[in-house]
């Protein structure tokens, strides 16, 4: 959504409806977004992992019993 959003201000940006202070902020926006994205990502991941070596999941996965 926030690349949507990007592309949108570009657009308005062409037509005159926004100026360039204002298109950075959007595009600053959606890197923001993106990298809280990320960080979720990462961070469940980070979960995903410790659940599995709190259970001994991650020993099996790694010697290919899973």
């Amino acid at each position: 959504m926030s690349r949507e959003n990007v592309q949108l201000a570009r657009i308005q940006l062409r037509m005159g409806s926004i100026n360039a202070f204002q298109f950075r902020d959007v595009q600053l926006v959606g890197l923001e977004a993106e990298s809280r994205y990320a960080q979720a990502l990462f961070a469940l991941k980070e979960s995903e992992l410790n659940l599995m070596l709190l259970s001994g999941g991650l020993i099996r996965y790694f010697n290919g019993t899973n």
